[in-house]
């Protein structure tokens, strides 16, 4: 699977985007899969499911997020582990 994707955000927090033209930007926002689905389907689909759908995805994505946030963190040790190929 190849994923062609975007950085909407900064590259460091507070980064201001300047080196960004203002028309790249908004030419990858048309190019948003979700948004683009979203109009390829209209006609198909009702939008209350298609809402659905994104509440109960917003839902699932905050608690992982939740649960992430208060798992423990991992043994400094293992920091590498399954980071590089093993040689032969």
């Amino acid at each position: 699977i190849e994923a062609m994707t975007y950085r909407y955000g900064g590259q460091y927090e507070g980064d201001t985007q300047t080196y960004k033209p203002p028309t790249e930007v908004a030419w990858w926002r048309d190019q948003d899969p979700l948004l683009r689905f979203r109009a390829s389907v209209a006609g198909q689909v009702d939008s209350t499911v298609l809402d659905t759908i994104e509440g109960a995805v917003a839902e699932e994505v905050a608690a992982a997020f939740y649960a992430a946030e208060r798992a423990p963190w991992p043994d400094l040790a293992q920091v590498t582990a399954d980071v590089y190929t093993p040689t032969a």
